[in-house]
C-alpha cells in the first residue's frame, strides 16, 4: 500500500499489507516525524541562541559551527514545510522546491557614480531562509533586491540563481501596477475568477479577502488610496508559485490588522523571503538572519537587528577614528590600544545574558498586551500599551550594544 503526499520526503510513503494495517502504521510514521521534528527544532533554538550571543566566524571551529546551524536552520525549514497541513487560507503560495540553493550572490558590487553602495558582497539564499535587509535610508537596501530581482545591472560580481527560478518582486513604488488598469483586471485576466491552490475563486470573494467592495473592481488603479493599492499588490502575487519573495516596503500604508496577516502570511511561507521595511517589529518577528549595509559598501551578516545596530556604530566610529587620524597620527595610535575589561564591567558583561533575557520576556509580555481585545478596543490603554512597549525594546536595545561593545572590549584584548 502506497501513498502519494509532499509530506513525505520522497514524495511517497510505501508499508506492505492491508489498508487498516497502512493507517495504523502511517499515524505512528507521522507522530515520529512530528517528535523528530520537535527535536530539531529544539536544537536550532539553541544554536540561534548561540549566534544571537554575537557569535563570529574568528577561528575554524566557530565558523563550522555557524555553518552548522545554517544548515539546521535549512533542514528544520524542510522538514516543517513536508509536515505543515496545509489550511485554507490567505498567504503566498510556495513552489515546493527542494533545491538547497536558491540564488548565490559572489563578489557583488554596485556604484552610482562616484559613490560605492555595495562591495564584493557575498549571501547564499536557500529555501526556509528569511533574511531582513537592514540600513539607514540611501544605504543600498532596494539596490540590492533590485539586483537580486534582474532589475538591475551590477557593476562586478556574479548572481547565480537555481533553474527555472520562481521569484516574486514587490516593490515600494507599486511599478508593477498599471494605473489605468481597472481593479478587476488588475486582480484577474479573465476578470470573472482567481486559481488559487489549484481551485478557482470567484473574484468577488478573492477581493473580499483584502477588503475590497465589489463596486470597486471596474475603479481604475489611480483612484485606489495607497494602502488599497499596496492590498492589491499583495492580491495579485499571493496568486503566484515563488521559490523567492523579495519584498521592499511592504508596510506603506498598510494599517494594522492589515499588517498583521502579511506578518503571519510571511512567517507561514515555506520559501526564501527577502524583506526591507522600516518596521523594525515585523522584522524580528519574521527574519532570523539580517545582512545590514553602512551605506559605504561595506556589509556584515547578523543574528539580530541589534548586532547590525552595534556593527554599525563601530564602523562610524572606526569613519570617525580614521578622519582623526590624519590630523593626529600620535593619538590614533595611543586610541587604538586595546584596554582589559575592568572588575566592575567584567561582571556586567558575565550578567548580561541573564538581564538580556529578562529584559526580552518583558518585551514580550507588552507585545502580548498590545494585542488583547480589551486594550486594542480602548484607545487610552493601546496608547499606554505601545508606548510601554517602545520603552521595553528600547532596554533591549541598549542591552544589545552594551554586550557588543563589551564583547568586542573583550575580544580585543583577547586577541592581541
Amino acid at each position: 500500500m502506497a501513498e502519494l503526499n509532499s509530506r513525505y520526503e520522497d514524495g511517497i510513503l510505501v508499508f506492505p499489507g492491508t489498508y487498516t494495517s497502512f493507517l495504523e502504521k502511517r499515524e505512528a510514521f507521522q507522530h515520529s516525524q512530528e517528535q523528530q521534528a520537535q527535536a530539531l527544532a529544539g536544537k536550532v533554538r539553541r544554536e540561534e541562541a548561540w549566534l544571537r550571543q554575537g557569535a563570529k566566524a574568528r577561528t575554524t571551529k566557530a565558523k563550522y559551527r555557524v555553518e552548522s546551524a545554517q544548515a539546521l536552520q535549512v533542514e528544520l525549514a524542510e522538514t516543517s514545510t513536508r509536515l505543515r497541513q496545509q489550511d485554507v487560507g490567505i498567504d503566498f503560495v510556495a513552489s515546493g522546491r527542494k533545491t538547497k540553493q536558491l540564488i548565490e550572490v559572489v563578489g557583488l558590487s554596485k556604484s552610482f557614480g562616484s559613490r560605492r553602495v555595495l562591495h564584493n558582497l557575498e549571501l547564499m539564499i536557500s529555501p526556509g531562509k528569511a533574511i531582513g535587509i537592514v540600513g539607514h535610508n540611501g544605504s543600498g537596501k532596494s539596490t540590492l533586491l533590485k539586483l537580486l530581482a534582474k532589475e538591475l545591472e551590477a557593476d562586478e560580481g556574479i548572481v547565480k540563481y537555481a533553474d527555472n527560478l520562481q521569484l516574486v518582486y514587490f516593490d515600494q513604488q507599486r511599478e508593477q501596477l498599471d494605473p489605468k488598469m481597472t481593479l478587476r483586471r488588475t486582480l484577474s485576466d479573465t476578470g470573472h475568477t482567481v486559481t488559487y491552490r489549484g481551485q478557482n475563486i470567484h473574484l468577488v470573494g478573492w477581493a473580499k479577502r483584502f477588503c475590497f467592495q465589489p463596486e470597486q473592481l471596474d475603479l481604475p488603479v489611480e483612484r485606489l488610496s495607497g494602502g488599497e493599492q499596496a492590498r492589491a499588490v499583495m492580491a495579485r502575487f499571493m496568486l503566484q508559485p515563488a521559490d523567492v519573495l523579495i519584498v521592499d516596503e511592504p508596510t506603506n500604508d498598510l494599517d494594522i490588522p492589515t499588517r498583521e496577516i502579511l506578518e503571519e502570511s510571511f512567517k507561514e511561507f515555506s520559501g526564501a523571503l527577502l524583506l526591507v521595511t522600516h518596521d523594525r517589529f515585523m522584522l524580528e518577528k519574521v527574519c532570523k538572519e539580517f545582512v545590514g549595509l553602512d551605506g559605504h559598501g561595506a556589509h556584515g551578516h547578523f543574528a539580530t537587528y541589534g548586532q547590525w545596530e552595534s556593527w554599525l556604530s563601530r564602523q562610524q566610529q572606526g569613519d570617525n577614528q580614521e578622519s582623526n587620524s590624519s590630523r593626529s597620527r600620535k593619538g590614533a595610535a595611543q586610541g587604538t590600544k586595546p584596554k582589559k575589561l575592568s572588575f566592575k564591567e567584567k561582571q556586567e558583561f558575565e550578567g548580561m545574558e541573564k538581564r538580556i533575557f529578562e529584559a526580552e520576556m518583558t518585551r514580550d509580555g507588552c507585545r502580548a498586551k498590545v494585542k488583547e481585545p480589551a486594550v486594542a478596543s480602548d484607545h487610552l490603554r493601546l496608547q499606554e500599551a505601545y508606548d510601554n512597549l517602545k520603552e521595553a525594546e528600547q532596554v533591549v536595545e541598549r542591552l544589545y550594544a552594551r554586550w557588543a561593545e563589551l564583547e568586542a572590549k573583550h575580544q580585543a584584548y583577547s586577541n592581541r
